[in-house]
């Protein structure tokens, strides 16, 4: 377990740029996106497919939403083995957002952050994230990897609570 959680936290602050090394994804994988809230986006099935799915996610994110040199600065990670059988390895959790490598900040969103659980406006959700004027856009959201029975491969990556974050529309006509 311990050589997958590092693979991933080695890889995913460039997963907008690269993907993760061969040997570390199963043949099998499944990549599952905002299945709770969009449940009608299908699984994506086998390396060649999440490959490609990945490839287009990354051109979209990195050409249309967010500054070309766009990283992911990793926020928190744990282990959750709660909802796991005592047989299935536990998944493990990677609370992240992104950064433009021209703007770049250490400033991190609380570990609390739920976008379930925020009730403010988009100036005060962006105040309380701590981002600056100049930080924005901004992606936010939750990658669950669970592994094979030796943890040796990502068995299934799933993208959750994802929020995009423009600049608040107060503060772009208060700067207008």
């Amino acid at each position: 377990m311990g050589q997958m959680v590092e693979v991933i936290r080695d890889t995913v602050p460039n997963l907008l740029q690269k993907n993760f090394p061969k040997e570390a994804i199963s043949d099998n994988i499944k990549l599952r996106i905002l299945p709770d809230t969009h449940p009608t986006i299908p699984v994506i099935n086998g390396r060649v497919s999440y490959n490609t799915v990945v490839k287009l996610l990354q051109f979209t994110v990195t050409h249309v939403l967010l500054p070309t040199q766009s990283e992911i600065l990793l926020l928190s990670a744990r282990l959750c083995s709660e909802y796991q059988s005592e047989k299935a390895p536990p998944k493990f959790m990677v609370r992240w957002r992104t950064y433009s490598e021209d703007n770049r900040t250490q400033n991190s969103f609380p570990n609390s952050f739920s976008a379930r659980s925020i009730n403010f406006a988009p100036s005060q959700l962006a105040g309380s994230l701590g981002l600056m004027p100049h930080e924005f856009p901004v992606l936010t959201g939750i990658f669950e990897f669970e592994f094979n029975y030796d943890c040796s491969q990502i068995e299934i990556m799933t993208i959750t609570d994802l929020e995009y974050l423009s600049k608040p529309i107060e503060e772009q006509i208060a700067g207008a």
